[in-house]
């Protein structure tokens, strides 16, 4: 996107209608709806996209399952709002485990995704809905799960050295 325009080509073919909307970044002031477009082969659809200004706040802080605040989120991680319209809103996770999203007023289902090889387990939440009034700010608190176990694993070629580029789940 350079000076707010963009241009992008689609096959009309395949498509005859696309739900265009953007992604506004973490912790951004704005929200763009997105909306129904009719595409046309060899035309160009004109189309202004108008974004409103947040007016609500969803803030929290990481709890352990026991409902106790981690004291320090030495890890990567990102909680975020996914709302009705294909509306996304994110932010990352700040070192003493607090963050603030700015979104619209409106009803929103709550996730997190935090890197797992720091001790803290991705567990997706129960489907919570939060709903947030405009001009006000609404607390929801995560539960994580803290690794209180370690497994070190050493992958082995069948030569017995050490294996490169692999992947390993448990």
């Amino acid at each position: 996107i350079n000076g707010g325009k963009f241009d992008f080509r689609v096959p009309s073919k395949l498509l005859s209608t696309a739900e265009l909307g953007i992604h506004m970044g973490p912790n951004s002031r704005y929200t763009a709806t997105p909306m129904s477009i009719t595409l046309v082969a060899d035309a160009t659809i004109q189309q202004d996209i108008t974004v409103q200004e947040n007016n609500a706040a969803i803030y929290g802080r990481f709890l352990n399952s026991a409902g106790l605040p981690l004291g320090r989120c030495d890890f990567s991680g990102e909680v975020f709002a996914n709302g009705g319209n294909n509306e996304w809103h994110g932010t990352t996770v700040n070192p003493d485990c607090t963050y603030e999203i700015s979104l619209l007023a409106g009803d929103y289902r709550m996730g997190y995704h935090v890197r797992e090889s720091n001790g803290i387990l991705n567990s997706p939440p129960r489907d919570e809905k939060v709903t947030v009034a405009a001009n006000t700010r609404v607390e929801w608190n995560p539960k994580v799960l803290v690794g209180d176990a370690q497994v070190r694993v050493l992958i082995l070629k069948p030569d017995g050295t050490p294996a490169d580029r692999v992947w390993l789940w448990a």
